[in-house]
């Protein structure tokens, strides 16, 4: 009989919800983590993803990254395809 190291083991199901981001574009993460509370807060108070976005889009370090911000927006308020390559920018505005 072998001898094995008692080793412990993850159970797997307590990690079905993880996501990960390896497809997705490091600019779209970059505003995704610079906006995360501020959408979370709005979402919180009632605004849809159209009040959300024209508030975030009156900041100035966000100006030109309009389809940066709309894909972050999709993610964090979990509309349409979690897929960055399904996400269309104005599918949800």
């Amino acid at each position: 009989m072998a001898i094995r190291k008692n080793k412990k083991r993850i159970d797997p199901r307590y990690f079905l919800d993880e996501t990960t981001y390896r497809d997705w574009d490091p600019n779209v993460l970059d505003v995704m983590d610079e906006i995360q509370y501020d959408v979370e807060a709005l979402a919180e108070e009632g605004m849809r993803a159209e009040q959300i976005f024209n508030n975030l889009m009156q900041r100035a370090e966000l100006r030109g990254k309009d389809k940066e911000v709309k894909l972050a927006i999709a993610e964090l308020i979990k509309i349409g395809p979690q897929e960055p390559e399904d996400v269309h920018p104005d599918a949800y505005l």
